[in-house]
This record gives C-alpha cells, structure tokens and sequence, in this order.
C-alpha cells in the first residue's frame, strides 16, 4: 500500500472515529434530556421549534404540537427540555402559551413553565409524563392560589396523621410496661386530641384551643413519673409530640386569622 493510501485511510478511519463520537455524543445528550407532554384546549399559534422557559429563561424547545379531537378537542404539546435544566422542572408543574416579549412583534409563542411553590420542593418532572397546561394568565393565577391553600392544608394534616401515628406507637410501648392508669389514659386522650385534630381539621379549631391546656395539665405529671421510672426517653418523644400538637394549632390560627378578626385565645404554656 502506498504512502497516499496509507493516509486515505488513515483520514477516512480518524472521520469514521469522529462520527461515532459525534454519535455517541448526541445520543448521551438526548438520553440526558426530559421529554414530556403538555395538554392545553388551545395551541394559540405555537409551533415547533417555539421555545420553553422557565422563570424567562430558555430551558428547552417545543418538538411537536398535535391536535386531538376525540372524546374532546385538546393540543398535545410534546416538550424537550435540555439536560442542564432537567431536573429542574417539578413534578407539580404547569404552563401556560405566551407571546415573546416586546419589542418582539413576530407573533412567536413560548411556553412558560410554572413550577408550584410547594414545600418542600416536588420532585424533578419524570420522563414522559403528562402534564395539564392553563388557559392563559387568569387559569394560573387560579392554579397558583389552588396550590398554596391545597399544599398548606395536605402538609398539616400529613403531619396531624403523622403525630398521631406516633402516639399510637408510645401508646403500644407503653401498653408494655408496669405503667399507672394515669399514664394510660392520659396517652389515651391524647390520641383522642389527634383524632379529632386530623378528622375535623381547621373546623374544630376553637374546641381544640379550649381543651388543649387542660390535656397538656394533665400530662403534665406522666411526664414527671416517666423520669421517674427511667424512661426518659418517652419522656423527650412525648414533649416533642406537644411541641408539634402545638405548631400545627398556631399554624391553623395564622391560616384563620385573616377570615376571622376575633383575638384568638394564646395557646397555654409553651414548652420549655
């Protein structure tokens, strides 16, 4: 083989090599990106190639807008959002279709991702998920005030269920061990407090003002004779539980406050 040839090949294996690396490349990166789907009643003119953003920054590009028709019209918005800002994007989210800003006058639509302020933060979006866009400025100001009231309310009650769950299990430990009636009941009617808190929420909120002093009274002394016994730890567990009963009444009161000009009585005795 001649030195010309030597190097043809040469050059055509070096192209080949660059190819499979572009390749490769190109595969990682789309493996990288989230795709998913938006659903809106309206495309508004977008188009692919129409750009995705979030909090007005280009995150990601339109790949397909199809029209559906059957059992109802609705835009399918097939999105593809680059993987640098992928994980970004929250399981929660919504969007809605936007004009460019001005001085833009090409009439050309963005997607504007809206992640909801949840707390804590939702999850990164899941690869083709779909997702159910708003119909303008308006719909998401109404998604926006459905999310905080909802999110508010399901993280309260998720921590009522959660200290209730907590007293069932001291309940059990304690069903174990030479404890005094007192003791029993007083777990007892803490766990009643619980039920009622998680059952009736917000709405029995007065009524668990008024009974909560004379609960935590009663409590009081179990704590003492706990120590007592050595059992300190069931102590610290059950004065962490009323540290919480309490959060989650002054939280309610806060939500209340505004709806509710009456002075709302303190919650007796913080626990020191």
């Amino acid at each position: 083989m001649n030195r010309e040839r030597k190097i043809g090949w040469g050059i055509l294996a070096a192209a080949a090599l660059a190819a499979v690396i572009a390749v490769g490349m190109f595969l990682a990166h789309e493996s990288a990106s989230l795709y998913f789907t938006l659903v809106f009643d309206d495309a508004k003119g977008l188009q692919a190639g129409d750009r995705v953003q979030l909090n007005g920054v280009d995150i990601g590009v339109v790949k397909v807008v199809q029209l559906h028709t059957d059992p109802s019209p609705r835009v399918d918005v097939r999105v593809k959002i680059e993987p640098e800002h992928a994980e970004k994007v929250r399981a929660d989210a919504t969007a809605i279709i936007s004009s460019t800003s001005f001085p833009n006058v090409s009439g050309q639509k963005v997607v504007e991702i809206h992640n909801s302020e949840t707390q804590p933060p939702a999850p990164p979006m899941q690869d083709d998920a779909v997702v159910y866009g708003q119909n303008g400025a308006l719909g998401l100001q109404a998604w926006k005030l459905k999310q905080s009231l909802s999110s508010g309310a399901d993280s309260l009650m998720k921590q009522v269920g959660a200290l209730g769950e907590q007293a069932a299990e001291l309940a059990a430990e304690l069903s174990e061990m030479a404890t005094s009636p007192q003791v029993q009941e007083a777990i007892g009617e803490l766990r009643g407090f619980l039920a009622t808190m998680k059952e009736e929420g917000k709405q029995a909120l007065a009524e668990l003002e008024a009974k909560w002093p004379e609960l935590k009274r009663q409590i009081e002394p179990v704590l003492n004779e706990l120590r007592d016994f050595g059992r300190e730890y069931i102590a610290e567990q059950i004065r962490a539980l009323i540290e919480e009963i309490e959060r989650t009444l002054r939280a309610w009161r806060g939500e209340m406050e505004p709806a509710d000009s009456t002075p709302a009585p303190a919650v007796e005795g913080e626990v020191t």
